[in-house]
């Protein structure tokens, strides 16, 4: 049936990154194969994982034709999903975290509103759950369906939007593979951004529906929920990259703030391990001299927070010791 831009058997390749992920694997597969949508390549990327997700994943794929199975070495997350987008045949593709899940209409929905709206990319709402799935926060309704360039941009840092989720998010595949769209795997933090960034480059039309269709799951184990690590750091290449795109300038000013910012708190942690990081001090300097004056300059940073700035940057040891959440 032909509905907008598109064919509704039009084949949606579904890319799951997998690393020690045995505890939640069943239900997240089991949300995926029940989709109401069922024109599905189902790629499976266990990256390198020590327990029994290997198993998990081959008694689906040995009832399932639509499965497709990847063994690899180690590599991460942004790794592993590189390797499903150079594995993937579809038309579209979905991103979805193992240890989350999605409700049964997910992929319905989003090519639906793809298909009707005739759209780069299409979207949902999602929810936070803990592992009982206790709604711990939803996603804010928007009056907004449609978006151009310029305000799916705005919509992705609006404060109360959770920009940094991959995966309530259907794409285009030809856009990705024929610009060599790719995950970033020397940013373990933001990476996720930065992807949908790229990927606005080329596109530009976007469907937003309100709907909470995605589960985002948090836990213990939660990469969000780690100490910190010397992967943490980052996160400051992401902000750059950021700078690079056309965005608000509010929106660059406050991502110049938070490299500054965090930075700073880096060095203080780095410091605590032992580690004297002089590249990091002598980019935080330049950074500092060429942008701290926009920071000053920007009546939508509060007084309170370039007033933390000023205190993270010339009484860092002291500032960071008296703070207990750093």
């Amino acid at each position: 049936m032909l509905i907008g831009g598109g064919k509704m058997n039009e084949t949606i390749s579904v890319i799951v990154p997998i690393y020690n992920a045995s505890s939640f694997l069943n239900k997240c597969i089991s949300s995926i194969i029940n989709q109401t949508y069922n024109q599905l390549e189902i790629i499976l990327v266990n990256d390198g994982s020590t327990d029994n997700s290997l198993e998990i994943c081959t008694l689906y794929a040995n009832n399932d034709s639509r499965i497709k199975i990847i063994n690899k070495e180690n590599g991460g997350v942004s790794s592993a999903r590189n390797t499903g987008i150079e594995a993937a045949n579809g038309r579209y593709v979905v991103f979805i975290d193992a240890d989350d899940y999605i409700e049964k209409n997910m992929f319905e929905v989003l090519a639906n509103d793809l298909f009707k709206y005739d759209v780069d990319m299409s979207m949902c709402g999602y929810k936070n759950v803990d592992i009982n799935g206790n709604i711990l926060f939803a996603s804010e309704p928007l009056e907004e369906k449609y978006f151009d360039d310029k305000t799916f941009k705005h919509f992705l840092f609006k404060p109360n939007y959770y920009r940094e989720i991959l995966c309530n998010k259907l794409f285009k595949l030809d856009i990705i593979k024929n610009n060599n769209i790719r995950f970033r795997e020397d940013i373990h933090i933001n990476e996720n951004i930065v992807f949908i960034l790229d990927f606005a480059h080329y596109a530009r039309k976007y469907v937003y529906d309100n709907e909470l269709l995605y589960n985002f799951v948090q836990h213990k184990n939660s990469a969000l929920n780690e100490k910190f690590n010397l992967k943490k750091v980052s996160v400051l290449f992401s902000y750059v990259r950021l700078l690079e795109y056309k965005l608000e300038p509010d929106v660059l000013n406050k991502i110049k703030y938070k490299y500054l910012f965090e930075g700073h708190v880096f060095l203080y942690r780095l410091k605590k391990l032992g580690v004297d990081n002089q590249d990091l001090k002598k980019n935080l300097n330049e950074f500092k001299n060429k942008y701290y004056e926009d920071i000053k300059n920007d009546a939508t940073i509060s007084k309170k927070k370039k007033r933390q700035l000023w205190y993270v940057i010339n009484l860092n040891w002291l500032y960071c010791t008296l703070r207990k959440d750093i």
